[in-house]
Order: structure tokens, then C-alpha cells, then sequence
């Protein structure tokens, strides 16, 4: 795949063409029918790699459609010619590599070497459960900041600070640039980033003393919109159970599925949540709130009988609607912020925006109204009042 920075790539040909001066009909004008092939193998693999498609969808399915509709409009001449490109497998995971290292090189060889740059990192696991160093970097380029995909390397044994500022030095040595040229960093928080003594900013901070060190701004806001009071916890925790009930055998998923077909509902599955996923909980609690009676049809059927009595309880419900309503907007507010050309600056003005409306919405509660929670009904009102404002106001100070 396009492992490498996502700068647009740039095909060996125009490459050349570019560096030797001549225009592009010129140029296009002196190429043969195979030099054609190989650029357009080019593209075609840059067109995969950005849609995260199989490599084999060249051979099997771009390739014969376009001889079809070639020969259709243009003739079998044409065809003829297209059918020339190639576009195997293997061929198509050496234009990307290709690519992949085109623009690495161009990036740290041209770009970096002279502008002071910014560093994010972040470990992560995959899905075979190995860990990866993730790093990011932003740079001054053509009087705009740039942010580019740097690595991915596996950690092999330990994840210390000791380990990832070794994979981050070999890394930057190979492109001669040093920690030394950077002016801050930004990380996670946790331990290997950030802990009392052997940690990646300590390592850092013997390099250049003058690093800036931040916090994920994204992560922060995550961590905080997870602060619930006691009861409001609870009936997260309660529908995380539910859930996992569902969905940890394939056969209750499967039955679930077929109520939900039988009575005819909007959907099908229920989502899972994960702390990693931040955007789960809303998900999570909009789905169950949608799918209520199936749910209750369900637990009747397997004879759970606690989770029918939190599903046909109204206090419990009404906390589960506010739930609900308030993570859908956390959400809204969270991807909001997510975006190449999103920065600092402008996900402040976003997060002074929200409390604004934080306070707005806690005033209206206490004056008696939730207008602006639609799904919570009006049953219990006056026991859920506040228990929101006591939320609101949470929120607002973090």
C-alpha cells in the first residue's frame, strides 16, 4: 500500500521531463506507445493505492473494462494499445513502492532539510496485536504549513522511550536530519512518550532542550468528553453489556438480525465500543435508543429478564436518550476538527464555540426546558433535569 508521505505523487516520466525542460506536448509527442503503458501503470496503480483496493483489481477489473469500453468508443485498435499497460500484481506493488520512495525522497532530501520541523508521534496496535510507532511531521513549505505521513515501523520487543527515540534516530539519520532541527513535539501522553524518567521526551529534551512539547489536542478533548456522573456511567455501562451480549456469539447476532427483519426496523446490527474509537459511544447509544423494542423482543426471547427491566424502565430510557443526544453533538464537535486544513487556531475557536453553547444549554435546562435534546421525551423531566445540568456544567469547565 502508500505507506509513505502523502504528498501527490509524481511519475518518474514527468520527472524527467520536468528536470530536462521540455513542455508536456513536446514531451508526450516523443514517448512510444510502451513508454505511454508504463505511465499510465503508473497512474492506475497511484489510483488503487489511494482507494486501499486489492492489487490484483488492475489485472482483473480495470484492465478488461477499459479495453471494453475503449474498443466500444475508439475501436480495436485502441483497445489494442490498452492492452498494453501492465498491471499484474506484482507490478502494481512496485509502482507504489516506487512512488512511495519517489516521494519520500523528495520530501526529506528537498523539503526538510532546510525548514525547522514539527514532530507527532503516537504508538498504536494493529490488528495482529503488534506494535506500531506512527509518526507525523510538519514543516514550513512554500510559506504553508505542511502536514505529511512520515513512518510506520513495527516495535519489536519493548515498547519504551528507549525504543521508539531509536527507531525515530535511525530513521531520521538515514535522511541526515536530527531531533536537533526540531521545535516541538507532539505526543499522547502516555508513559513511553511521557513518564518520570526513561521516556521519548526525556531522550528529546538531551537533544534539543529547547523542543516544544504538547498534547494531542484531538485526544485531550476525547479524554474529557468521557466525564459522567455516577448514574450516567452506569447506563453507559449497561448498554456496553447489552451489546456485548449480542454481539460476542454469532448466533444471538444472527437472531437479533432476523427480529430485527421480522419487525420490519430501519436496521440490522448494533455497533461495538471501544475506548480506542472515540466516536464509538455515540454510535453506540444512538443505535440502541433506535433499535428499543427489538432489543426488548430479544431479551424476552432469551430470557434476560435485568435487561428487559432497564429497557422498559422510562427514568432509565430518558437517560439513555440525553446520552445519546449529548454524545451526537460531542461527535459533530469531534470530527469537526479532523481535516487537513484544521489547525490549532481554528479547533480553539470551535471548542469556545461549544462551551458558549454548553452554557446556553445548562441556562435553558435549569429554566425547565430540553428543547435542545430532542430525543429525550418528557416522561421524567423533572428527575433527569439535574442530572443534566450537573453533566453541562461538568463539560463546561473541562
Amino acid at each position: 500500500m502508500f505507506t509513505h508521505l502523502q504528498e501527490k505523487p509524481t511519475s518518474y516520466f514527468k520527472r524527467i521531463s520536468e528536470q530536462q525542460g521540455k513542455a508536456a506536448d513536446s514531451f508526450k509527442s516523443l514517448m512510444t506507445v510502451s513508454d505511454k503503458a508504463q505511465i499510465a501503470s503508473y497512474q492506475v496503480s497511484e489510483l488503487i493505492t489511494q482507494n486501499m483496493k486489492a492489487h490484483t483489481l488492475g489485472k482483473s477489473l480495470i484492465l478488461p473494462a477499459c479495453q471494453k469500453i475503449v474498443s466500444t468508443m475508439l475501436g480495436n485498435e485502441a483497445a489494442m494499445k490498452i492492452s498494453k499497460i501492465p498491471l499484474s500484481n506484482d507490478t502494481v506493488n512496485r509502482r507504489i513502492l516506487e512512488i512511495s520512495s519517489d516521494i519520500e525522497k523528495n520530501v526529506c532530501c528537498n523539503k526538510l532539510q532546510c525548514s525547522d520541523v514539527a514532530l507527532q508521534v503516537d504508538e498504536s496496535t494493529d490488528i495482529t496485536n503488534k506494535a506500531q510507532l506512527i509518526a507525523f511531521i510538519s514543516f514550513i513549505n512554500e510559506n504553508q504549513i505542511t502536514n505529511q505521513f512520515l513512518f510506520c515501523k513495527e516495535l519489536s520487543l519493548t515498547i519504551k522511550g528507549e525504543d521508539v527515540i531509536n527507531i525515530l534516530n535511525n530513521y531520521l539519520d538515514k535522511w541526515q536530519l536530527s531531533c536537533k532541527s526540531s521545535v516541538g513535539i507532539c505526543t499522547d501522553g502516555a508513559p513511553s512518550m511521557i513518564g518520570c524518567n526513561k521516556d521519548l521526551v526525556s531522550f528529546i529534551k538531551e537533544q534539543n532542550e529547547n523542543v516544544i512539547i504538547t498534547h494531542c489536542f484531538l485526544l485531550r478533548e476525547a479524554l474529557m468528553s468521557r466525564t459522567l456522573g455516577e448514574d450516567l456511567r452506569e447506563v453507559l455501562d449497561q448498554v456496553v453489556q447489552m451489546v456485548n451480549f449480542i454481539k460476542t456469539r454469532p448466533v444471538k447476532s444472527y437472531l437479533f438480525e432476523q427480529i430485527c427483519t421480522n419487525m420490519e426496523s430501519q436496521h440490522r446490527r448494533l455497533f461495538l465500543h471501544t475506548d480506542v474509537r472515540w466516536l464509538s459511544r455515540g454510535k453506540v447509544l444512538t443505535r440502541v435508543h433506535e433499535l428499543l423494542q427489538e432489543l426488548i423482543t430479544f431479551f424476552e426471547a432469551m430470557k434476560q429478564s435485568h435487561f428487559c427491566n432497564l429497557l422498559q424502565c422510562e427514568f432509565w430510557i430518558t437517560k439513555l436518550q440525553y446520552l445519546a443526544s449529548i454524545f451526537q453533538y460531542l461527535n459533530i464537535l469531534n470530527s469537526s476538527m479532523q481535516g487537513k486544513e484544521e489547525n490549532i487556531l481554528i479547533s480553539t475557536d470551535k471548542i469556545k464555540a461549544f462551551q458558549r453553547k454548553l452554557q446556553i444549554w445548562k441556562r435553558t435546562a435549569m429554566e425547565g426546558s430540553l428543547e435542545m435534546f430532542p430525543l429525550v421525551s418528557n416522561n421524567c423531566k423533572t428527575e433527569i433535569l439535574p442530572m443534566i445540568v450537573e453533566h453541562l456544567s461538568t463539560l463546561e469547565k473541562i
